[in-house]
């Protein structure tokens, strides 16, 4: 006899857990491991300077991205850019169509406001 037979529950009983997460969250829904991941460097040139390492899949545009990062260091996602080798990422593209390497550093470039 095992310990298993004395139980006795309904396997087809089904418990409804409700979530405290709010249905919209701050963190955006996104695939930011979407396709082959790199682990990258971001270093924010807004506000105090500072150094975050993420992985990222290649095929994440850039903007969901830019995205994570604004929650990531508390900035307004339409207050900077991120820009990778000299290169502003364009936020259709892909991050990996930058050649964004294992390692490598991308920096949050604040917007200009010079008129």
């Amino acid at each position: 006899m095992s310990d298993f037979e004395d139980l006795d529950f309904d396997v087809e009983e089904q418990t409804t857990i409700q979530s405290k997460t709010p249905t919209q969250s701050k963190t955006p829904i996104t695939n930011i491991t979407a396709g082959p991941k790199k682990n990258v460097f971001f270093k924010s040139t807004v506000g105090p300077e500072r150094t975050e390492k993420l992985s990222v899949g290649e095929n994440t545009p850039v903007r969901d991205v830019r995205d994570t990062l604004a929650n990531i260091f508390g900035l307004n996602p339409n207050d900077f850019h991120l820009s990778h080798a000299g290169r502003t990422l364009d936020e259709s593209a892909p991050i990996g169509d930058y050649g964004v390497d294992n390692g490598d550093e991308i920096l949050l470039i604040p917007h200009s406001t010079a008129g």
